[in-house]
């Protein structure tokens, strides 16, 4: 899908979106790992998990191809 394409079905399809944080427990560290979540209008989400959370690199990497 090119990204006229993709930016016009967020635009009208895009709910909302929301961050939470998932914990992970290591050597007695606590680690909070983003997850965003986008919320479409039909009900249905789509999850991203990236420890680094570097969209602008994620975003990149996606239209290169």
């Amino acid at each position: 899908m090119e990204r006229e394409n993709v930016e016009k079905y967020l635009k009208e399809n895009l709910k909302g979106f929301r961050v939470e944080a998932r914990k992970l427990m290591t050597g007695g560290w606590t680690i909070l790992n983003p997850i965003l979540f986008l919320e479409f209008k039909d009900g249905s989400e789509m999850r991203f998990y990236d420890p680094e959370m570097n969209l602008e690199k994620w975003e990149d990497a996606q239209w290169e191809k």
